[in-house]
């Protein structure tokens, strides 16, 4: 009874798939092709289940008419690996046909000779076939047919490529299998052992075959496999169970039996419903993976077109304000200057200023590009930081004392331990800070350096009693870029790209930076430099 039980389920899981297959796009010539196999399959499959248990006619009628199924098997499994192929239909008609007459000579001796079947006994093994001295043959032409579809498959398997790739790959492992099985059980075991107890195991075959067909059609995609699968194993087992009804013995045990299905049925209907959910589920997240994947690719794109543009806007800016930092530099000289009437030499002052402001953001483009893109490296050196205090100081004293800004720099009475840094690129954070603090404090205001050696870190201290910064934008202080709304004011023009730049530096350094401010105050500004 197992035996009926494992070809009826094998014979229903066939069509089953073919059924799925077929319904997932009705327009599809690969999916018509594959379900024209599961049709004829399940058929081939019906005839071996009542030769094993002919409830009509006999074991050696159907064993003939199941070889007559083999024949119009084959010729539907050619035209389905014709179709994923890409062979013309012209081709695949002319192929079916060939089949049909190559098998054509052996229907009639099947039927009224005993070339090919002499008898069918039944053994306590089972049903087993006496065969004829031309069964051979059978097996021969078969094999032609599957070496031609295995030759056709390993040629387009190296045509292809991704998804059709993968496709081919498991159709073929699928057809490998069944050839070989099928050959095994059908043609070496019967030749060589004179076995024939195996015949009935065909169909398993099939299903293997079947469900890694149904698994490439669905493009390799695992998600249609798993409801595939799932529905194929409800199926099989609400066949099972209801098979079990009629082998169940009348009475209670047959009312059971009953029960249980009837419970399986909603059962099994929710099984198939919340995978299909789920199905939709994980394709949703699928797709919006996808989608934040192509915007992420287009945010990279324009962050990548800005930084070109930034990197090209600074280069071709270079060379004309360094023909006008020449020109300046000419007008700015004594002897030239003291002839300049009083309007001019305003406007001469105003340029100057104009100058140094874009040769400063054109500066800060430049770090701040290369901090976005990493390209922004460190070459440490023992560093004295007084030393470099006092060069920024100097750099900007003139400034300092034109806006009548009080700038002092309280030095240690002994020198402080060297730190591992960068000098030129601490001395733009202290430039960039003491930048900032001159632009907004106003006259008649302080701006303090200090330092001091802690337990394990050096401290820089810069301190104005400027405008100060509220709380809120102290946190976007060092952001890229900041703006800094009444803080950035608009008679002291800038992007706020250089404490972004500042903030890289110190986290290269392995260093901390602290604000403290109070609006209309001032602000403090302390760097933490780790000792070595």
């Amino acid at each position: 009874m197992l035996k009926e039980i494992l070809v009826l389920v094998s014979a229903v899981s066939i069509l089953l798939l073919g059924i799925i297959v077929y319904t997932k796009d009705r327009k599809s010539q690969l999916n018509k092709s594959f379900f024209l196999f599961t049709i004829s399959s399940f058929i081939w499959s019906l005839m071996l289940l009542f030769y094993i248990r002919p409830v009509i006619l006999s074991s050696e009628i159907w064993i003939k008419l199941t070889y007559t199924a083999t024949i119009i098997l084959i010729p539907p499994i050619l035209y389905f690996c014709g179709v994923l192929c890409n062979k013309p239909l012209k081709f695949l008609t002319k192929l079916v046909i060939a089949c049909f007459i190559s098998y054509l000579p052996i229907l009639p001796t099947l039927y009224i000779t005993d070339w090919w079947v002499r008898d069918v006994i039944v053994t306590p093994q089972g049903v087993e076939t006496m065969l004829g001295p031309v069964y051979a043959l059978y097996g021969l032409i078969g094999g032609i047919y599957f070496l031609w579809l295995g030759l056709t498959l390993f040629k387009k398997h190296q045509q292809s490529s991704g998804t059709e790739k993968m496709q081919i790959r498991y159709i073929g492992a699928g057809i490998l299998t069944y050839a070989t099985f099928t050959f095994t059980v059908d043609v070496l075991l019967p030749l060589i052992f004179n076995n024939t107890l195996y015949f009935w195991t065909g169909p398993l075959s099939i299903v293997f075959l079947t469900v890694l067909t149904a698994f490439a059609i669905m493009k390799y995609h695992l998600f249609d496999i798993k409801v595939i699968l799932t529905e194929l194993l409800v199926t099989m087992l609400g066949t099972i169970l209801c098979i079990q009804i009629f082998l169940s013995a009348a009475g209670q045990s047959r009312l059971i039996s009953i029960g249980i299905f009837i419970l399986y049925i909603p059962l099994g209907y929710l099984l198939v419903t919340s995978t299909h959910e789920e199905i939709k589920r994980r394709e949703r997240i699928e797709q919006l993976v996808k989608e934040l994947s192509e915007a992420n690719f287009k945010i990279q794109s324009v962050e990548k077109m800005k930084s070109d543009l930034i990197n090209m806007a600074s280069h071709e800016f270079r060379t004309p304000i360094g023909i006008i930092k020449n020109a300046l530099w000419f007008l700015n000289k004594k002897e030239v200057a003291e002839n300049l009437a009083p309007k001019a030499k305003d406007n001469l002052e105003i340029v100057n200023h104009s100058v140094e402001r874009l040769s400063e953001l054109l500066q800060n483009m430049t770090e701040v590009l290369a901090a976005s893109t990493g390209e922004l490296t460190l070459i440490p050196e023992p560093t004295q930081v007084e030393i470099l205090i006092n060069d920024v100081i100097s750099s900007k004293k003139d400034e300092a004392q034109e806006k009548d800004i009080a700038l002092e720099f309280r030095e240690p009475k002994r020198p402080l331990p060297q730190i591992n840094a960068d000098p030129t690129k601490l001395k733009y954070v202290l430039w960039e800070l003491l930048n900032n603090s001159l632009k907004y404090t106003d006259a008649e205001d302080h701006i303090n350096f200090s330092t001091k050696k802690e337990d394990r870190s050096i401290r820089i201290e810069i301190a104005d009693t400027g405008r100060g910064i509220s709380p809120a934008q102290l946190q976007d202080l060092f952001q890229k870029p900041f703006s800094k709304g009444d803080y950035m004011h608009t008679t002291q023009p800038g992007m706020g790209l250089g404490l972004y730049v500042v903030k890289n530096i110190m986290d290269m350094h392995h260093g901390k930076i602290d604000v403290a401010s109070h609006e209309g105050v001032g602000t403090t500004v302390t760097l933490h430099f780790p000792l070595t």
